[in-house]
């Protein structure tokens, strides 16, 4: 661990692509801070107890909060530069638009979005989680906190194995549907590799 290089508090760090931002983070030297929920805590269950225990083993410090709990945030927040959320539904940020705002000590704040650059893209018809995310982006311009949007779009282990269709559990071998024309190219990003470049944006910034 580097103590000279930005501390950085984790939230959503036993998800899909939270788990792997952490080991990036831990890997290069950064004091890096897990929030995790007080019921997770309690009850992790053999997968994310095992995954706990590897993080930890990497140097990672586990910190008892809430999403929905401030007065936890506000504590987490006050020992670190930088928050990166991994969360798995936007919606769940808004408390932590304003907890960071309060706090007033983050350099950094990478919001849940990973996908596709929303102020650049349509839907037809508009998506739910498409608007949500867009709201998440105005409340942070709003509250003035200093921020940073990857957007990484297709995670290759989510999507790629059944191409894009999540009702199938394995890849179709007789008939595959491809949305549009079919001329459309869709790149498909690791998780790894998304969170090696979110943590190496991390020291771009710092420095």
């Amino acid at each position: 661990m580097d103590e000279g290089k930005s501390k950085i508090l984790i939230i959503g760090a036993t998800g899909r692509l939270g788990r792997h931002i952490a080991k990036a983070s831990a890997v290069a030297g950064h004091p890096t801070f897990l929030l995790i929920r007080p019921d997770t805590l309690a009850n992790p269950g053999p997968e994310k107890a095992a995954l706990l225990g590897d993080l930890k083993n990497l140097g990672t410090t586990t910190l008892e909060g809430s999403l929905v709990d401030k007065s936890s945030l506000l504590i987490a927040l006050k020992q670190v530069d930088v928050v990166i959320s991994a969360v798995a539904h936007a919606d769940q940020q808004f408390l932590l638009i304003e907890a960071i705002k309060e706090a007033g000590n983050i350099k950094r704040f990478y919001p849940a979005e990973y996908g596709t650059d929303f102020d650049r893209a349509t839907s037809l018809p508009p998506l739910a989680p498409l608007m949500v995310k867009i709201q998440i982006r105005r409340a942070i311009e709003a509250a003035g906190i200093p921020y940073t949007i990857v957007a990484n779009f297709v995670f290759a282990s989510l999507f790629l194995g059944h191409f894009w269709h999540v009702e199938y559990e394995a890849p179709p071998r007789h008939k595959v549907e491809f949305y549009g024309d079919g001329e459309r190219r869709v790149p498909f990003v690791f998780e790894e590799d998304i969170a090696e470049y979110i943590i190496e944006s991390v020291d771009d910034i710092a420095h």
